[in-house]
C-alpha cells in the first residue's frame, strides 16, 4: 500500500487545495491520502475561520482518506517547529510514503538541496545569520542573506512562502532520519499572500479576506468565520495584566520585545493596531501575531518544552468511510498513540489542543459551550469525488 502526507490548514479548503490533492493523488499513485491539518489555530497566529472539524470534513470530501489534527504547540508555531512538528507525527505513524506540498517553483530537487544545507547548519552559516541578526535584520531575510553568500546562488525563492515552508519540510525529514520522500506540486494560480478574490485560484488569504469584509462563507462552510480581530479585546486584557517578566517566557518572545507589547497595548484602539505597532524590521508580522496568539492561549516556552518531553501522538479528526481501515491498520504499525477521543486524557498537548478549540469558541457570538473536544464524534464521511 502506497500512503501519502499533505501538511495543510485548509484555511479555507478552496479550488487550489483541491487541485493539490488531485495531483498528489495522480503523482504519487498512492492507495490512501492522509492530511496533518492545523486544528484550532493557524501558523499565521490566528483562528482559524472555520472550526477544525468543518475543514476536517471539507479535507474528505475533497480526497481524504484521513485528517489528522496538528498538535497547537506546533501548528502556532513558526515553520521550523510546524514543519518539524508535523513531520515527526508523520514519522511516528510508520505509514507514510510520501510528502506532498505544494511549491511556487515545482522543484523538489532545488528544494531538497536547500534543505540538506539548512539541516547541516555548518559553523560558517550560523555564524553569517548571527552577524546579520545583530545589524537588526528579520530572520527570514538574514536566513536568505547567509545562505545565498555560501550557496553562492540566487535564494529569493526563499521569500516565497510555499518553497520557504517546503524547505523545512525536508530540512525536518533530513534531521529526523525520515523514510518519507518529498513531493513537489507546483502551485497554480493567485500568489500565497495575493487578497485579490478573482480568478481561478484564489488564494486561502483573499478568500478570508473577502469574508471579513463581508462576503459570505457560505460555499466553505455553514459556519460563522471567526476573525484575529475578534481576540483584541481579550488580549488587551491580558497585555495590561501581565508583567514583563510573564510576558518575556511566552513563546517567540525574546530581546526585550516584552516591553515593546507592553507600551504598544497601552495605546492601541484595535488588533490591527497592536500587531503593526509592534512590528519591526527584525520582527515579522507573522511572529507579531504568533506572539499574541500565544499569550491569547498562554502558550509558554516552559509549555513548549513541557509538551516536547512528553510522547508524540496522532489525533483523528475525520476519516473517509470506505477508508476505516486505515484506522485499524494505524493501530498496527504506529509507533506512537492515535487517539479517537481524548477524553480522560493528561497530556499537556492534548489538554492544549483544547484549550485552543475552547478559546476560539469565545471569539464567536453567541460563543459556543466550551468542551467540543469531549463532545464531537470522530467524523465518518464521504468523499464526492
Amino acid at each position: 500500500m502506497i500512503v501519502t502526507a499533505i501538511i495543510s490548514e485548509y484555511n479555507p479548503l478552496h479550488d487550489g487545495h483541491r487541485y493539490h490533492i488531485e495531483e498528489t493523488r495522480r503523482i504519487t499513485e498512492c492507495d490512501r491520502l492522509i492530511v496533518i491539518m492545523s486544528g484550532s489555530f493557524t501558523q499565521r497566529g490566528e483562528p482559524a475561520i472555520f472550526s477544525k472539524w468543518s475543514r476536517a470534513e471539507a479535507a474528505v470530501r475533497a480526497g481524504a482518506d484521513l485528517v489528522l489534527e496538528l498538535p497547537a504547540t506546533y501548528a502556532a508555531a513558526g515553520a521550523e517547529r510546524f514543519a518539524f512538528g508535523a513531520v515527526s507525527v508523520l514519522n511516528g505513524l510508520d505509514l507514510v510514503n510520501f510528502l506532498s506540498f505544494g511549491s511556487e517553483s515545482g522543484d523538489v530537487e532545488y528544494l531538497r538541496r536547500l534543505g540538506t544545507f539548512f539541516a547541516d547548519e555548518s559553523p560558517a552559516y550560523q555564524s553569517a545569520l548571527k552577524q546579520l541578526l545583530d545589524r537588526g535584520v528579520s530572520f527570514p531575510s538574514a536566513r536568505e542573506q547567509a545562505a545565498a553568500v555560501l550557496l553562492g546562488t540566487d535564494l529569493s525563492s526563499l521569500s516565497l512562502p510555499n518553497d520557504a515552508l517546503a524547505v523545512e519540510y525536508i530540512k525536518s525529514l533530513i534531521r529526523t532520519g525520515s523514510a518519507i520522500t518529498p513531493v513537489a506540486i507546483k502551485r497554480r494560480g493567485s500568489a500565497y499572500n495575493s487578497t485579490d478574490i478573482a480568478g481561478q485560484f484564489p488564494s486561502a488569504l483573499a478568500i478570508r479576506t473577502a469574508m471579513e469584509n463581508g462576503m459570505s462563507g457560505a460555499p466553505y462552510s455553514k459556519e460563522t468565520p471567526v476573525f484575529a480581530a475578534s481576540m483584541f479585546p481579550a488580549v488587551q486584557w491580558a497585555l495590561r495584566s501581565a508583567s514583563a517578566q510573564y510576558l518575556c517566557g511566552i513563546a517567540e518572545v525574546s530581546e526585550g520585545l516584552e516591553h515593546r507589547l507592553l507600551s504598544s497595548c497601552a495605546t492601541a484602539h484595535s488588533y490591527a493596531e497592536l500587531i503593526g505597532s509592534v512590528k519591526s524590521k527584525r520582527y515579522t508580522m507573522a511572529r507579531v501575531k504568533r506572539i499574541v496568539a500565544n499569550v491569547f492561549l498562554g502558550i509558554t516556552k516552559e509549555l513548549n518544552r513541557t509538551i516536547d518531553a512528553a510522547p508524540l501522538y496522532a489525533r483523528v479528526l475525520a476519516v473517509k468511510k470506505e477508508s476505516s481501515d486505515l484506522l485499524s491498520l494505524l493501530s498496527k504499525t504506529s509507533r506512537i498513540p492515535v487517539v479517537t477521543s481524548p477524553k480522560h486524557t493528561t497530556h499537556p498537548g492534548l489538554l492544549l489542543d483544547i484549550h485552543a478549540t475552547d478559546m476560539r469558541s469565545c471569539l464567536l457570538h453567541p460563543s459556543l459551550p466550551s468542551g467540543l473536544d469531549y463532545t464531537t464524534p470522530l467524523l465518518v464521511t464521504e468523499s464526492v469525488l
